[in-house]
């Protein structure tokens, strides 16, 4: 049977990146459900990083001409093309062996845009979905970030707004680059992470392609029931999701994942968007993997060029995607700027936006993109200097596990204050909450758990008085019980 060329795209770019896909899984859903950003002008510039001693906001010039230049990317990040790709190796069939290997030690970090696009329909568009994926060739190891669009930033040459705005405003007011790039640009001057490369993709793209490749496996969590599911006509429909494991086809990945219509709202959606396309990533890997599919691959640029932008060359994806398909499920690290990370504040006209944490959000991404390797002896002494209280509860309906796992901590030397349960009894992962920024104690019980450094948060629910919670999940039944 004769593999579909759309099968190729996929691999060549969900595979080259873990999420792609993503962009596009909410791609009606803006059209009745995005706040329309406008220009706020109420709220001070943020600065996270304190890199402005006082930074003074920029009113949106009138005409593109007027448009003062721009802070310019890192030279890491290259510039933006603004026109679509074409696939510089031609029409002729490839194989595995005329592509380069990716030779760069260097971490590589790639920003995905999903604008809400249909083939014909002309800009400027704001971004539905922003995910960050850095690749550690070295560590051989992936991380993912996502960004929520109602993030309240400083987007150089403008005005502070919203993070989802930086791209309707770069092509609007003719950034050099593009929206793409002072998408980029707005992520660096707020975030600290260079970025290296940007891929922007519309919906006709994540369409056809799922089309290709489904039924895909998704293990449900919980019941999703939405009688107020965009319908993408204008209109409204029911979707229903019961928990379980499930095949669904591409429509049914697209309700999965566009929802929100669960108690974390826009945060619950962008972590369903990152457990679909880790699942896209298992399917395409089934078809037989990058090798496998890229005598189809040039050609198949050529009727994707209208749907997709990127900065990268086309060698240079099907070189990341030969090196990220041999990286362990266990390598790859995702996490969601949510609540931990926020906090919400709402304008003067009643729009609502949310606010970054520095403290918090700097520990994140320096787990995620820069982790520092210290030896487990230093990291125990760093541990010790921080001197930080811990705090036990139990929460899953196993009864005596926090008395278990305190019994464990304090035969690893760790002493333990306070032992009780949650107010909630369905953690099946368990979570370590920083409440006074120990982020040295906060890794190294992560490290002893075998937990990934996603599982630190900080603590931000006055739950305890101690430094540091730890909120004893399933997972951790068989270390504690010697299974």
């Amino acid at each position: 049977m004769r593999i579909s060329p759309w099968i190729i795209l996929v691999v060549v770019v969900v595979l080259m990146c873990l999420t792609t896909a993503a962009a596009f899984m909410v791609y009606g859903a803006t059209r009745a459900l995005t706040i329309q950003a406008g220009e706020i002008a109420d709220l001070p510039a943020f600065d996270p990083l304190g890199l402005q001693a006082n930074p003074t906001p920029i009113r949106v010039l009138e005409t593109p001409a007027a448009l003062p230049t721009p802070t310019a990317l890192p030279e890491s990040g290259g510039e933006a093309e603004t026109g679509p790709i074409t696939a510089s190796a031609g029409a002729d069939p490839i194989s595995a062996a005329d592509v380069p290997l990716w030779t760069d030690p260097n971490r590589v970090t790639v920003l995905l845009l999903g604008i809400d696009q249909r083939r014909g329909e002309e800009g400027p568009f704001r971004t539905d979905t922003m995910i960050l994926v850095s690749v550690d060739p070295v560590r051989k190891a992936v991380a993912m970030l996502s960004i929520p669009r109602d993030l309240w930033v400083n987007i150089p040459g403008f005005q502070p707004g919203r993070i989802n705005t930086a791209n309707s405003l770069g092509d609007a007011y003719e950034f050099p680059g593009g929206g793409s790039a002072l998408a980029a640009a707005t992520v660096t001057r707020n975030m600290g992470i260079p970025v290296d490369y940007t891929v922007r993709i519309n919906f006709d793209l994540f369409l056809t392609a799922v089309n290709a490749i489904a039924p895909v496996e998704v293990c449900v969590p919980e019941v999703i029931h939405d009688e107020a599911y965009p319908d993408g006509s204008y209109g409204i429909m029911t979707v229903h999701f019961e928990p379980g494991c499930q095949e669904m086809d591409a429509e049914q990945l697209l309700q999965y994942a566009r929802t929100r219509h669960t108690e974390g709202g826009d945060f619950d959606r962008a972590r369903r968007q990152q457990q679909v396309i880790t699942a896209l990533r298992d399917r395409v890997l089934s078809l037989g993997g990058v090798q496998a599919l890229l005598g189809e691959a040039p050609a198949l640029w050529e009727a994707a060029r209208q749907d997709i932008q990127t900065t990268l060359t086309f060698e240079q994806i099907v070189s990341l995607a030969l090196l990220v398909q041999d990286i362990p499920p266990e390598n790859i690290s995702q996490a969601v700027l949510d609540a931990h990370y926020v906090t919400f504040e709402t304008t003067t006209g009643g729009d609502q936006v949310l606010r970054l944490r520095g403290d918090a959000m700097r520990n994140l991404i320096n787990d995620l993109f820069n982790p520092e390797q210290i030896s487990a002896g230093d990291l125990r002494q760093l541990a010790a200097s921080e001197q930080a209280t811990l705090s036990v509860v139990n929460g899953t309906t196993t009864q005596g596990l926090a008395a278990e796992m305190s019994a464990w901590l304090e035969g690893q030397g760790f002493p333990v204050a306070e032992v009780g349960n949650a107010t909630s009894t369905d953690y099946r992962q368990t979570v370590i909450k920083d409440y006074t920024n120990n982020p040295y104690t906060a890794r190294l019980l992560a490290s002893l758990l075998g937990l990934p450094v996603t599982q630190v948060q900080p603590g931000s629910d006055n739950a305890t008085v101690q430094d540091i919670q730890i909120v004893v999940g399933e997972d951790v039944i068989p270390l504690l019980r010697g299974q």
